[in-house]
């Protein structure tokens, strides 16, 4: 008998939702509880029972109202706390094996220990931000948090990734995010990014035709967190000498955001990345689109086939896509076959079944002890060297909570010598 499966409590990128749909199609019994609506409404895209439908939308009220209204806060944390303990009492009874995305938990994360006493099997997605110290973190240092949050913020992330890993049978993240990890993990890029080329051509349709004279359109993510200032500014000096239609995707839904990647030649994902296939440029593949991928993990083992490369060599990848047509088509039509063949819903869920079912080769495991990665995502180098220094400074070494990996600490005080 197949053991009963609930993936939950958020969707990240449309990750989850498709390996539920991947898992049932290999006669798993999954089921899917997302607890809040994403700003990208991927929520909209799979099939949810009416009940969840109106616990989300009560979560991401409660989310949503804020401290100014005192009263209602109050009773959406206290309902909420109710709501919450509910479910996990029908999901204890109901499920075996529990797939946790994100930082997610019924109950704050103590109910995990209670989910191993019934001999429950957990295994805890890590996307990144919940793993990634917030000094190498450009989300939190392009919003100019003060060196106090940021250590207070280290040492939070420091003990949750400690809880996990006391808790959990077993972890998925990718390799460069292990930091704080001290037990091997799993390397989440051989596991893959579910993707269904099938769904997204239903949502795009058919993009308008191209002549040959027409500029060559390039879509990138314009958020700072993604590097969009300097590639805005990268392609402003490129068009200076070719023709190119700069297409930014910013406040776009999901489907709006599909439909502005069809149409282009080029999708530029980010600047400064620390894994070679994020959702986008995973998307972008599926549409048949060439796509760069800059960031300093760019010398990490690689299993796609999508261009990668360093932060300062995105120009000259660009130019050379520019330049050459039968280049960017030889490199969509190759993404397009490994997006179908590698990271459909199913063959992802097939290999995440050897997670479910115990049965993990030994090349699937990550030792974070021997793991150097020091740049981390969203920054560039002398931004995340700066942070460090001024932390280092004036809070000492033990403020980067890597007491346990001699090696990192030793190298990030190399580099801020």
């Amino acid at each position: 008998m197949r053991p009963r499966i609930l993936i939950g409590l958020k969707e990240i990128a449309g990750y989850y939702g498709q390996l539920a749909l991947g898992l049932r199609q290999l006669g798993y019994p999954v089921s899917f509880w997302q607890l809040l609506s994403t700003s990208h409404r991927y929520e909209a895209e799979t099939a949810t029972p009416l009940v969840m439908q109106w616990i989300r939308q009560f979560c991401s009220w409660r989310r949503d109202t804020p401290w100014s209204r005192p009263f209602r806060k109050v009773v959406g944390i206290g309902l909420g706390a109710v709501l919450h303990f509910g479910l996990f009492l029908i999901a204890l009874c109901r499920f075996d094996v529990f797939i946790f995305s994100y930082d997610s938990s019924f109950l704050g994360g103590w109910e995990f220990w209670i989910l191993r006493l019934f001999g429950k099997r957990i295994i805890c997605v890590f996307n990144g931000s919940e793993s990634r110290p917030p000094y190498v973190d450009g989300t939190y240092l392009h919003r100019g948090y003060s060196l106090a949050k940021l250590a207070t913020m280290t040492q939070k992330m420091k003990r949750f990734v400690a809880s996990r890993e006391q808790a959990a049978n077993v972890i998925v993240m990718v390799s460069p995010h292990g930091y704080f990890n001290t037990k091997p993990f799993i390397h989440g890029m051989i596991i893959g990014q579910p993707c269904d080329a099938d769904r997204i051509a239903r949502l795009v349709g058919s993009p308008a035709a191209r002549k040959p004279d027409d500029p060559v359109r390039i879509s990138f993510y314009d958020a700072l967190n993604k590097g969009g200032d300097e590639i805005r500014g990268l392609l402003d000096r490129l068009g200076q000498r070719y023709a190119i239609e700069i297409r930014p995707i910013k406040g776009m839904t999901h489907p709006e955001s599909l439909r502005c990647m069809a149409g282009s030649d080029i999708v530029i994902d980010q600047l400064y990345s620390d894994m070679a296939l994020p959702m986008m440029s995973l998307e972008a593949g599926a549409l048949g689109r060439a796509s760069i991928v800059a960031g300093y993990a760019y010398d990490e083992p690689r299993f796609s086939p999508n261009i990668f490369c360093a932060p300062e060599a995105l120009e000259a990848m660009v130019v050379s896509l520019i330049e050459d047509p039968e280049k960017r088509q030889v490199l969509g039509e190759s993404m397009q076959r490994y997006v179908c063949e590698e990271m459909s819903a199913v063959s992802v869920a097939r290999r995440f079944s050897k997670l479910i079912e115990g049965d993990i080769p030994e090349s699937w495991w990550v030792d974070p002890m021997q793991t150097v990665y020091l740049w981390g995502v969203s920054a560039s180098r002398s931004m995340i060297c700066e942070t460090v220094r001024h932390l280092t400074d004036q809070l000492g070494w033990s403020v980067l909570q890597l007491g346990d990996k001699p090696d990192l600490e030793a190298a990030y005080q190399k580099e801020v010598a």
